[in-house]
């Protein structure tokens, strides 16, 4: 039975979850499903991924707390079965906006980040969130926990029922992946750096994400090993992003060093890299990992509850201390010394978006 569906996110910015919401979203058009893509600002890079087929609803330049009215008024009058959001805000919103409706449709409730390590830094609004999720989650139809530690914090540390909490991958991989892999990245990238290997990485400039430790390990590959001679490339915004361009300076490492910003398809920037490194001190279920694994490369990465998770029965990964960086560069140059295709494959299949849509339509 074909499905009217929505989905509510604060914008088209790249990030983690509004990339795979999009994967998901397409994958239900092409399923022949009808789908309508809210948004307080309609502003972002991940627009032009959208299938034209989605019905974009904009509430203008609101801002995601002045949201609940209109999303309100979207619940009241639509004709949607279902509305499917994230990240924890948006979550909470769209709870509040049901509940003036007085529950008219499942809202399924999208969990993508542990709290603690994600809220630390938030202030007032870090403190009030976790509140907020013990007193709203529960009213949503179902709780999507995108692995398992995310689903076991929301119950223990949470207070969300097991009845409500389920575990739904992310949408990582369409069959328009491959082709997007291939795209050219001449007109992306500066010259200079494909004058040698580069070293990716992914994710927003944040303080959770550790840049530093990755930054100060790539200046001691460079002054301790000869031969070493890669490139660093760093995709990603933030609010760090001033803080990790004093380091890379005050480190003299602005030709080997690169931050290039977010990329709507980072795809064909990932798959020439040499390697895929990771520094993140917490992550639940990292498109990235896959991503990179879909692409063949390596992975080194410092521990993380993702990475545990994800990577556990992973050949080609190296898992390090995340505040050893001795390990960290150890890690690097031994898997500079292996080939992905010598390693038995892992297997994706988990992640691909009509798997993660069929998951969904059952649940509906």
């Amino acid at each position: 039975m074909l499905k009217k569906i929505a989905f509510f996110v604060s914008s088209l910015n790249v990030g983690g979850v509004e990339r795979a919401f999009v994967n998901l979203a397409n994958s239900f058009v092409e399923g022949g499903h009808q789908v309508d893509f809210i948004v307080c600002q309609y502003i972002g890079d991940l627009r032009s991924e959208l299938d034209p087929k989605i019905n974009v609803v904009t509430f203008g330049d609101s801002r995601l707390r002045n949201s609940i009215l209109p999303l309100y008024k979207f619940i009241k009058t639509s004709s949607v079965d279902c509305l499917i959001t994230g990240p924890t805000y948006p979550n909470i919103v769209a709870l509040f906006a049901n509940f003036l409706a007085f529950n008219k449709i499942k809202v399924f409730v999208s969990q993508h980040s542990y709290q603690d390590i994600e809220m630390q830094n938030l202030g007032t609004v870090g403190k009030i969130a976790p509140l907020l999720i013990k007193y709203t989650y529960n009213f949503s139809h179902k709780v999507i926990c995108v692995s398992d530690g995310v689903k076991t914090d929301m119950i223990m540390n949470y207070n969300v029922k097991p009845i409500k909490a389920v575990i739904v991958f992310n949408a990582v991989i369409d069959d328009s992946f491959f082709s997007r892999s291939k795209e050219s990245i001449t007109s992306l990238i500066p010259g200079k750096i494909f004058n040698k290997e580069y070293f990716i990485a992914v994710g927003r400039l944040s303080q959770v994400k550790n840049y530093p430790f990755m930054i100060n390990a790539f200046a001691q590959l460079k002054k301790s090993v000869v031969e070493f001679d890669y490139n660093l490339v760093i995709l990603g915004d933030g609010e760090e992003k001033e803080n990790i361009q004093f380091l890379i300076k005050e480190l003299n490492l602005e030709e080997s060093i690169f931050l290039l910003g977010a990329f709507s398809n980072p795809l064909p920037i990932i798959k020439k890299a040499k390697l895929f490194v990771h520094t993140s001190l917490s992550e639940a279920m990292p498109l990235v990992y896959i991503e990179a694994l879909a692409l063949k490369l390596q992975i080194v990465t410092v521990k993380n509850s993702g990475a545990n998770e994800i990577l556990k029965n992973v050949k080609q990964k190296e898992i390090v201390d995340s505040h050893d960086q001795d390990q960290f560069v150890a890690a690097i140059l031994h898997r500079l010394d292996k080939n992905f295709e010598d390693e038995e494959l892992p297997d994706l299949s988990s992640f691909y978006s009509d798997i993660i849509r069929n998951s969904y339509l059952e649940l509906m």
